[in-house]
């Protein structure tokens, strides 16, 4: 709904990707990159969905392929975090600090696979930051998660190959 998804989705759009479906919690930010899209040229889906929530990534899974079918390409851009040291955060901060970009990209990614392995083409895009190739002092918690969305993908790329 903001920074490097919204660029992807629009850029997209202008590259000639015919439809883009938008999902993240913030429906109004959400609308307003559909509408930058449906301005370069690509229908929007907008679909409010907390993705680091099981339940919520399972009931928003199914309404995209009952929907639209399985997508070919899956870009998580779900960036959230508080760059502090550890002793600053409570317990709850630090966990939160898992829900984008580790949790959620883990549980939509579940969500498709088996249906996008079906598929004669597709791909998972991460953008990524620093962070996940170098430790940064005063940002525990989001370097620890960027390292983590690092090793999920490295051990998917190993299941897939």
């Amino acid at each position: 709904s903001s920074g490097v998804g919204a660029a992807v989705a629009e850029e997209c759009a202008r590259r000639g990707a015919s439809k883009i479906i938008l999902i993240a919690r913030d429906a109004q930010r959400l609308a307003e990159v559909a509408e930058l899209c449906t301005d370069a040229g690509a229908t929007a889906v907008v679909l409010s969905a907390d993705c680091s929530d099981a339940a919520a990534v399972q009931e928003m899974a199914t309404a995209v392929k009952s929907t639209h079918g399985c997508p070919a390409v899956l870009v998580h851009a779900a960036g959230a975090g508080r760059w502090r040291r550890l002793t600053e955060m409570s317990a709850e901060q630090a966990l939160r600090c898992s829900d984008a970009p580790y949790c959620s990209a883990l549980l939509v990614t579940r969500a498709f696979l088996v249906e996008m392995l079906e598929l004669p083409r597709a791909h998972i895009c991460l953008p990524q930051s620093p962070a996940a190739f170098c430790a940064v002092a005063g940002a525990t918690a989001y370097v620890a998660n960027r390292w983590a969305l690092r090793g999920l993908y490295e051990a998917l790329w190993s299941d897939l190959r």
